[in-house]
């Protein structure tokens, strides 16, 4: 019988890991820290890990068919992710997804 056995390649620490996304595009593996407000990304050809901070909660994300951006679901909007720069601009049709009382 073959046993496989998991090893843990980044220590993130993550408060509420979700979104776990391979981008064939680019050759990395993304996901989010929900509750910690990053974005992580993983290189497995050179092993380089880093964590971007976000403006606020960031429940999703998914890339775009330029692999220079990420399309974001943050707390209050949608917006895109400029990767090399950092920079957030909203989505043309973004509305706010909640309304507080």
């Amino acid at each position: 019988m073959n046993s496989t056995r998991a090893q843990l390649l980044i220590d993130s620490r993550c408060s509420l890991g979700e979104g776990a996304t391979w981008c064939a595009a680019s050759g990395r593996f993304w996901w989010t820290d929900i509750e910690g407000r990053k974005l992580w990304r993983y290189d497995p050809r050179n092993g380089a890990s880093e964590s971007f901070a976000m403006p606020e909660r960031l429940a999703c994300f998914v890339p775009c068919a330029d692999a220079r951006f990420l399309l974001l679901g943050l707390a209050s909007r949608l917006a895109f992710y400029e990767i090399a720069s950092g920079r957030i601009a909203p989505s043309r049709k973004s509305k706010p997804i909640c309304r507080r009382a």
